[in-house]
């Protein structure tokens, strides 16, 4: 996002300077004898003209909030909508997610909690409508995406919708393949689940995630499998539960030839054992 949004600068200045004399006369005026006001104002104009429109979305969302730390609160709200429609012109569905996710935040900052909860809930339907075509390579920028998104529904105050999206997309992590990639993303998910307050989520993600492990061939893979989710159970205060993973770790060490595995393995089990030792 913030890569963006400074392409998004960039270009919108460009667009500025390139623009008629009349424009061009403006800025000019501006930095001759520098003012906030002034520099907004030609911003503004060099931002409606940017192009493409995730530029412009992204530079009007930044120009709103310069508006509103001016004192121009209602200027603020109306640049923040001009860049929640030019939002919708955006082909690309993680970018237009990550921006209204953006916006939302803003949104909330503005005092407009109910105009953010809804534009959080047309970014994460957005998401989740892409992920259910199916996971592939590139599914996996929309998850993060959308954990991003339930994070940002929790900022605002909606702790309920935050749970509710990462449960709902938990569920979903069953289809993803190859097992090494749904591992990861149980994990950042049930992550997420724990930082929105959601420990019985987070729990229950992991659980699922020492099932896929427990169905695979013996060997380095599920055993560190095994070792990560009992780190992160015992982290969401699953204590029993961490403990037995890791004790199924353990029995699984043996199954792991590749000394640099069997090495990293042996660190990571012994800080699990170390934290347990302290509980």
């Amino acid at each position: 996002m913030d890569i963006r949004r400074a392409l998004g600068i960039v270009i919108a200045a460009s667009v500025m300077w390139a623009s008629p004399a009349r424009g061009a006369s403006d800025a000019e005026q501006c930095f001759a004898n520098p003012g906030v006001e002034c520099l907004v104002r030609t911003a503004l104009e060099g931002a409606q003209a940017a192009d493409p429109p995730e530029y412009r979305a992204s530079l009007l969302d930044e120009i709103a909030g310069l508006r509103v730390e001016i004192g121009d609160t209602e200027g603020g709200r109306q640049t923040l909508a001009a860049a929640l429609a030019e939002a919708a012109a955006i082909q690309d569905p993680r970018i237009r997610a990550d921006l209204l996710c953006s916006f939302a935040q803003r949104q909330a900052k503005i005092g407009d909690a109910t105009g953010a909860r809804q534009t959080l809930a047309g970014a994460i339907e957005l998401l989740e409508r892409e992920l259910r075509r199916g996971y592939g390579e590139s599914s996996f920028t929309l998850t993060h995406t959308l954990r991003e998104c339930a994070a940002a529904q929790e900022g605002v105050g909606d702790e309920a919708g935050a749970i509710a999206t990462l449960r709902r997309f938990a569920d979903g992590l069953g289809a993803v393949a190859p097992p090494a990639a749904r591992h990861d993303e149980m994990i950042m998910t049930a992550r997420a689940q724990a930082d929105v307050g959601d420990a019985e989520g987070a729990r229950a993600t992991l659980l699922a995630a020492r099932r896929l492990a427990q169905s695979l061939p013996p060997g380095a893979e599920p055993t560190t499998q095994l070792a990560t989710v009992s780190g992160e159970l015992l982290r969401v205060g699953a204590t029993d539960d961490g403990r037995l993973t890791l004790q199924e770790a353990v029995a699984a060490f043996s199954a792991v030839r590749d000394p640099i595995e069997r090495h990293r393995l042996e660190s990571l089990i012994a800080s699990h054992l170390l934290r347990l030792s302290r509980r």
